[in-house]
C-alpha cells in the first residue's frame, strides 16, 4: 500500500501472484477449466477456506466465500485483484473479478475471460 507508483505496485502483486501460483500449479490437474476449479476448490478447501464452484451463463466460476486475506483487503483492494491474478496464473485463463465482498456482494466471484 506504502508503494506509490502503480507500475511498481502492479509488477509486485503479479510477482506475489506468480510465486503463489507455483507453489499451488501442480496440484490443480484436469482437462476442462470446471475440473481444474474444482482442483483449486479443493486445495482452498484443504486451507480452510470456503469456495464454490458455480456454473453462469454456461461458463464456471469461483466464489470465494471468505477473503483469505480479510485485513489487507479493507484497506487495499488490490489485494482482490492479485487473487484474481493467483487464479489465472493456476487456472492457465484469465479471471476476472466480477463481484467482491468490499462492494457489499455476498462473496468474491470469478469468472474467466470470454
Amino acid at each position: 500500500r506504502q508503494i506509490e507508483g502503480p507500475v511498481v505496485r502492479t509488477g509486485l502483486t503479479a510477482r506475489i501472484s506468480r510465486r503463489l501460483a507455483s507453489m499451488y500449479t501442480d496440484q490443480v490437474t484436469g482437462d476442462s477449466l470446471e475440473q481444474r476449479m474444482q482442483a483449486v476448490k479443493a486445495l482452498f478447501e484443504d486451507r480452510q477456506l470456503p469456495v464454490a464452484v458455480e456454473t453462469r451463463d454456461k461458463l464456471p466460476v469461483i466464489s470465494v466465500e471468505a477473503c483469505p486475506y480479510p485485513d489487507l483487503a479493507e484497506h487495499d483492494r488490490e489485494i482482490c485483484h492479485m487473487e484474481g491474478m493467483l487464479f489465472s496464473e493456476i487456472l492457465g485463463v484469465e479471471m476476472n473479478l466480477t463481484s467482491c465482498e468490499l462492494d457489499g456482494d455476498c462473496n468474491c466471484t470469478f469468472e474467466p475471460s470470454s
